[in-house]
């Protein structure tokens, strides 16, 4: 059974729409996965105030969340683009976001000090694979020679996820 040029082009372009499609799906996913990361990433600072006289906690010890955050994030990222290519974009990034949830969630009962920075150190590991597993979306779905709007698309998520952030 052979096709006619007429099935070929329409086949083709379905194809092509089917891509474009799931390139703006990826995309968007990409970027409220980075917007939530940057919101949870900023909500000790916006609570720092309150967290602190609930807890009754020193201008060091709240230096100490900050820094706890940024140093497990730190950390987890030099594996994190080794476990993409191990696990997957989708399977990572979802244990990731779910993980991260949790720990956030966790955040908000705890009572002690210790409690508050396990929670922030479980924090900066789950939110270290969004960035690459967003590298290697960007990567596997749109050509060399596109991929610098999408990235520019992504990473403006990084700046917009403060500004939807309630005052402190």
């Amino acid at each position: 059974m052979s096709l006619s040029a007429g099935q070929v082009i329409a086949d083709r372009t379905a194809f092509g729409n089917r891509v474009a499609r799931n390139q703006k799906v990826f995309l968007s996913l990409c970027v409220c996965a980075l917007l939530l990361n940057y919101l949870d990433r900023a909500s000790i600072s916006i609570a720092a105030s309150n967290v602190r006289a609930d807890l009754s906690l020193s201008a060091t010890q709240i230096g100490g969340l900050l820094s706890v955050f940024s140093m497990c994030y730190a950390i987890a990222s030099l594996p994190a683009g080794f476990l993409i290519d191990r696990f997957g974009v989708r399977f990572l990034s979802s244990a990731a976001i779910f993980l991260w949830s949790l720990a956030q969630g966790a955040g908000g009962l705890v009572a002690y000090y210790p409690q508050l920075l396990l929670t922030r150190s479980i924090l900066g590991v789950t939110e270290a694979p969004i960035g690459p597993s967003n590298v290697r979306v960007v990567a596997s779905w749109f050509p060399k020679d596109r991929r610098g709007l999408p990235t520019g698309i992504y990473v403006s998520g990084t700046q917009i996820a403060p500004a939807f952030a309630p005052p402190s």
